[in-house]
């Protein structure tokens, strides 16, 4: 017998035709009626109706909203599954793309091959340490079986929405440079965020979680562990940051740009940014995401 949810899918028909913003509109007003109306029937299993407005909000380029649906379906399966790994929703948080039992395959696929886009771009650094894409599946994204900590899955679905969001972001930057950079300044704070989260966050907890940036990146011990000196002073201006930029920095160069950055767009988004174009946009962006690689490499190796 089908459970309330399984049966119950006035958004489905919108979702089969393409109508991603309809379904996403409609199935979370359903969603919410039922929380309101009959809370016995919201206690079931709801991880169909959150994974399949998960792909709807991906197709409307709302990366975050897709990821945190995503997430909830992991939450149910969790609790209502437990022990069952191979359920779609896990497949995505860990984007285990070899499975194809996931309706959600195509858009696994999109995050996989960027992120093993990143770590091509990494593993070239001077500085870097090895890394594949199932190094991070097994030492980072296997976050999502810890139902002791759920919190940490919000570094999970972090990384693969700043993952998402990138190319599409790519696309636009260039169209228009003059007025707002909003949408890549925050795209780019977020991966920021990510680095930093990741160091305190990181498995051992040796790290102060309640330390500033730039506190943890003058402590020997974090230094040591990442094998990266104490960062320099970073630039005054978000400008002077991103003219400082070209291909293939060395990992040192990425930790301090990553730092910069952070610093700089924190604080403040209406920036000068007169050579901030898409190619420095490309190169910024993947500075940031050889931060957070590195960061895993180097911190999150008991996670094997």
């Amino acid at each position: 017998m089908q459970n309330f949810f399984d049966a119950c899918q006035p958004y489905s028909t919108r979702l089969h035709t393409g109508h991603y913003s309809q379904a996403i509109d409609e199935g979370l007003a359903f969603l919410n009626r039922v929380k309101r109306s009959s809370p016995t029937d919201y206690e079931t299993p709801k991880g169909a109706p959150f994974y399949l407005l998960g792909i709807a909000a991906f197709h409307t380029h709302d990366f975050q909203t897709a990821t945190f649906l995503f997430d909830a379906a992991v939450s149910e399966d969790l609790h209502h599954y437990p022990g069952q790994e191979d359920k779609p929703a896990l497949l995505f948080m860990q984007l285990e793309d070899q499975n194809q039992n996931q309706a959600a395959l195509d858009i696994v696929k999109i995050a996989a091959n960027k992120l093993q886009a990143v770590i091509n771009n990494y593993t070239t650094r001077d500085g870097s340490e090895p890394l594949t894409l199932p190094d991070v599946r097994r030492r980072f994204l296997k976050h999502v079986l810890d139902e002791k900590q759920p919190f940490l899955r919000t570094l999970t679905t972090a990384f693969i929405s700043f993952l998402l969001e990138w190319d599409y972001r790519s696309k636009l930057i260039d169209l228009s440079r003059a007025g707002s950079r909003e949408p890549f300044f925050t795209h780019l704070l977020r991966g920021c965020l990510l680095f930093e989260s990741l160091i305190k966050m990181e498995p051992t907890e040796r790290v102060p979680k309640k330390a500033t940036l730039e506190r943890l990146l003058s402590l020997s011990l974090l230094l040591d562990r990442l094998r990266i000196r104490k960062v320099a002073r970073p630039p005054s201006t978000f400008d002077q940051i991103v003219q400082s930029l070209v291909p293939n920095q060395c990992i040192q160069a990425a930790v301090e740009c990553t730092y910069a950055t952070r610093n700089r767009l924190a604080h403040n988004l209406a920036l000068e940014a007169p050579t901030f174009d898409g190619d420095k946009y490309e190169l910024l962006a993947n500075n940031i995401a050889a931060s957070c690689l590195h960061a895993i490499s180097c911190l999150y190796k008991r996670q094997q």
